[in-house]
């Protein structure tokens, strides 16, 4: 199953806030090795603001889609066995998991229409 790349960003973003990775680095000390041409994954930022919004999709999803979710991106182990502690086989997991990333992309994508719609009404009024 292949995952795309804007999909990948957001859920690697939301597993390490939510692991709490992102607390201990200063978002400036990350830009600042990014500006010494450092490129490492330790130079990507955390995008706090984002990863709340992902986070209150995950919370959105039925059980079943907000457990594989938490297992493939939060969980140590393989495929296989994450899909077992899901009770899926592992062609139901990935299905579960594409059901799983369509619906939060929806949800970014609905929250980022109504900040759109809420920006601009805020510029009519200024």
């Amino acid at each position: 199953m292949a995952i795309d790349a804007d999909t990948e960003r957001l859920m690697n973003n939301w597993a390490r806030w939510r692991d709490g990775g992102g607390l201990s680095t200063p978002i400036t000390a990350a830009y600042g090795l990014e500006a010494r041409g450092r490129r490492e994954e330790v130079s990507i930022p955390l995008i706090n603001g984002e990863a709340v919004d992902v986070d209150a999709a995950v919370e959105d999803l039925p059980e079943p889609l907000k457990h594989v979710v938490v297992e493939f991106w939060c969980k140590p182990g393989t495929v296989r066995n994450k899909a077992n502690r899901c009770g899926s086989a592992v062609d139901t997991f990935y299905r579960k998991l594409e059901d799983a990333h369509y619906r939060i992309r929806t949800f970014m994508g609905n929250r980022k229409r109504q900040a759109d719609l809420t920006r601009e009404a805020f510029k009519r009024r200024a």
